[in-house]
């Protein structure tokens, strides 16, 4: 058996769900990528794929085959296209999966320019707050803002500091007055994120202290709209208070207990080594952040 042509029939059939499909793209004939594929499990001793009249579908060994599969054919790539002096042209797909309101606050603005640069690779942007599974959803690099990350399978790199800071609107505080010190936030309507480990007590100096509102919101732009209408105080990223505190429309609230950062990591599948087109994204992406991150710059101006 051909190892290296099996492995590359079981990827093109599992991606594209059919022996057809996947015959007529590898130039080869349906009984031909059958037999590869067959092969291969009778090697392996599993079930890779699920076959029926209809439908191609992996089986779960499949599903973590398949992406190690892609991964040793993708370096195979890189490797060819290096000896050919190709290395500064990578291809094919990308998927990057980022928080839904940081991905569409700094990451769709910088897509444009590398589609332009690398026109060759087809990016997969997905934008969602749930903590996706790389391997299951194939993910190649994901952006995360958390205060650590607890599951050490995954390779990650950190890449920039995220403040919080503590908030109101002009209109809440002249009715209601400002918080002096945490202890007193359990007399006003704090407005909380549910998905974030600080939705019922929040991280300020060296202690935590209870919160509680009329609101809590699955949307930290929900909370900044409701902060920002006078609603209540709220705990934000800089990178999304930033804007409205230069502009006035917010105003920092118990400077002198700042809140436990946030970390905003790149995060890799475990085991496997970033392809180009990764690296290259991320480098793109950084200098496109700049350094401090546009959301620091915005808060020297204000400041």
């Amino acid at each position: 058996m051909n190892k290296l042509k099996a492995m590359m029939a079981f990827r093109r059939v599992a991606e594209l769900g059919s022996f057809t499909d996947a015959a007529a793209d590898l130039g080869l004939s349906n009984a031909g990528v059958s037999n590869y594929v067959s092969q291969l499990e009778k090697e392996l001793g599993v079930t890779l794929l699920i076959r029926s009249t209809r439908h191609v579908a992996l089986s779960e060994i499949g599903q973590s085959y398949l992406y190690k599969v892609q991964r040793i054919l993708d370096c195979l790539e890189e490797a060819e296209d290096a000896a050919r002096g190709l290395q500064t042209k990578p291809h094919g797909r990308l998927h990057v999966n980022a928080p839904a309101t940081f991905g569409q606050l700094h990451v769709t603005s910088c897509i444009p320019a590398f589609v332009r640069r690398y026109p060759d690779v087809q990016l997969d942007l997905s934008l969602n707050d749930r903590v996706v599974d790389l391997i299951e959803e194939r993910v190649d690099i994901a952006l995360r803002v958390s205060t650590g990350l607890p599951d050490s399978t995954l390779v990650a790199r950190a890449l920039a500091p995220i403040d919080r800071v503590v908030c109101a609107a002009p209109a809440y505080l002249e009715r209601y007055g400002a918080p002096t010190s945490p202890e007193e936030l359990t007399r006003h309507n704090c407005i909380t994120y549910k998905l974030s480990d600080s939705s019922v007590d929040w991280p300020l100096g060296e202690k935590r202290y209870p919160v509680s509102g009329m609101v809590r919101a699955d949307s930290s732009v929900a909370v900044r709209d409701l902060t920002v209408g006078g609603s209540g105080i709220s705990l934000l990223p800089r990178f999304i208070a930033a804007p409205d505190i230069r502009a006035g429309r917010l105003v920092p609230l118990l400077e002198g207990y700042p809140p436990e950062p946030y970390t905003l990591y790149a995060v890799f599948p475990p085991a496997t080594r970033p392809s180009i087109k990764v690296r290259l994204f991320l480098e793109h992406f950084q200098d496109h952040l700049g350094s401090p991150p546009r959301w620091e710059r915005e808060a020297e101006v204000q400041s």
